[in-house]
C-alpha cells in the first residue's frame, strides 16, 4: 500500500485524496482476497471513519463560519494595524508570525488552523510585501512542526495510535528534527522568498 500511494501520488497519477481511495479499494480487496476481512470488521471501520469523518466536517464548518465572522468585523486588519503599531521591522514582524502560527498548529489540527490563520494573516503578509506562495509556504511548514509539538501534537497521537507506542516514549526523538530540520527550514523559507517562488515563476513566467 506506501508504494502504491507515494508512488501515485510523487509519480503524478493521483492527488492525495485520490491516492486515499486508492488505498481503500486496495485495502478491500486484499481484505476480500486473504479473507481477512468480514463484514463485522468492515462495518466497524465504515462506523470509526464516518465518526471521524463526521467531527472534522463540522470542525471545517464552524471554522469557516468563524473565518467570515471575522471578514466581515475586518478582524484581519485589525491584527494587522496592531502588530504594524508595535514594530515595523519586517524581520521582527516576520519572526512574530511563525511564534504565532506555530501556537496554533501546537493547539489546532493543521486544517483547521490554516482556514483559521489565512484570512487573519494574508492582509498582514500583503502589506509586508510577502508573496502568496511565499505566505502559503511559510504557514504550511509553520503547521507541520506545530503537529509535531505537543500538546495537541496530532502526527504524533496518529503515528502513536497506528504504531501501538505511546507518545510520550518517542517524543523525545523528534526533538532533534523540529530543532535542526524545521526551524532552520522555517528561517529559509521565511527570509529568502527565492526558495518559495523559484519554481512557480518558473513554471507560470511570472
Amino acid at each position: 500500500m506506501p508504494v502504491i500511494v507515494l508512488g501515485g501520488i510523487y509519480g503524478g497519477l493521483f492527488t492525495p485524496t485520490e491516492a486515499g481511495c486508492v488505498a481503500v479499494v486496495y485495502a478491500i480487496v486484499v481484505g476480500v482476497g486473504t479473507k481477512s476481512l468480514t463484514m463485522k470488521a468492515f462495518r466497524k471501520a465504515a462506523e470509526e471513519t464516518a465518526s471521524i469523518e463526521g467531527a472534522i466536517v463540522f470542525i471545517i464548518a464552524f471554522i469557516i463560519v468563524m473565518s467570515r465572522i471575522f471578514t466581515y468585523e475586518r478582524l484581519p486588519d485589525a491584527i494587522a494595524s496592531s502588530l504594524l503599531s508595535l514594530t515595523d521591522n519586517k524581520i521582527v514582524l516576520l519572526l512574530l508570525i511563525n511564534v504565532f502560527m506555530i501556537i496554533m498548529g501546537m493547539i489546532m489540527d493543521d486544517l483547521s488552523a490554516m482556514l483559521l490563520a489565512a484570512p487573519l494573516l494574508y492582509p498582514l503578509f500583503m502589506s509586508l510585501d510577502i508573496h502568496p506562495f511565499q505566505m502559503a509556504v511559510i504557514m504550511a511548514i509553520n503547521q507541520g512542526s506545530g503537529q509535531m509539538t505537543p500538546p495537541v501534537a496530532t502526527n504524533l497521537f496518529t503515528a502513536a495510535r497506528v504504531s501501538g507506542v505511546p507518545v510520550s516514549k518517542f517524543v523525545k526523538y523528534c526533538v532533534p528534527f523540529l530543532l535542526f530540520g524545521s526551524l532552520p527550514i522555517l528561517l529559509m523559507v521565511t527570509f529568502i522568498p527565492e526558495l518559495s517562488t523559484f519554481l512557480p515563476t518558473l513554471l507560470l513566467g511570472k
